[in-house]
């Protein structure tokens, strides 16, 4: 068997792994769920299980990580500036990302998912964007990090809502992504209008 076959093989146990756990995630707690119960669901034996992961928690671990590293990828892409045309794009980048892994997202961001890893994704965010207002408005900063942290968190929540839609009847990555960027800068608008684009 070549080595193209074997990765492309491997790709695919991981995605009924990971597609599997995130199931399990909408009806229970990460705590509750085995390596029995989700190789029985997915139909996978123990030991392929155990060539990619030592158990569950170092399998979320490694999902956690894969899709902050993509979310990562997607902001180097774009520079530090908010409020331009450009946040529109990174914005669709970032629900085109969103949209492709939406189980596990929507698993992670839900009732019985991990506050750690929004937080995470959270703080990347505001890095890449706190960068940004820091440098294009540095004599706003003490009323700006409010309007973000308040931006920040209804995005969030947007995204919950979001992802727990069917995808069949849900708006598209590039909707949601003008959706957001119009919200954010109405509070923009209205709350700093001195530095209105």
């Amino acid at each position: 068997m070549t080595e193209q076959k074997i990765d492309k093989r491997v790709a695919r146990t991981k995605t009924r792994l990971k597609e599997g756990l995130a199931d399990l995630m909408t009806r229970k707690s990460i705590q509750e769920i085995t390596v029995k119960e989700l190789v029985e669901y997915v139909h996978i034996n123990r030991s392929t299980f155990y060539l990619h992961y030592s158990d569950i928690s170092n399998m979320l671990e490694n999902v956690k990580r894969e899709l902050i590293e993509e979310i990562a990828e997607v902001m180097e892409s774009y520079p530090p500036e908010p409020f331009s045309e450009e946040s529109v794009v990174f914005m669709k980048d970032v629900f085109f990302s969103l949209g492709s892994n939406r189980k596990l997202y929507r698993s992670l961001m839900g009732k019985n998912g991990d506050p750690s890893f929004v937080q995470q994704v959270e703080d990347l965010v505001g890095e890449k964007c706190l960068t940004g207002l820091k440098r294009q408005f540095p004599n706003e900063m003490n009323m700006l990090k409010y309007s973000y942290r308040f931006c920040l968190s209804g995005c969030v929540g947007l995204i919950r809502s979001w992802l727990q839609k069917d995808p069949e009847d849900s708006e598209k990555p590039e909707e949601m992504a003008d959706m957001s960027f119009r919200l954010i800068m109405s509070v923009i608008r209205e709350t700093h209008p001195r530095i209105r684009r």
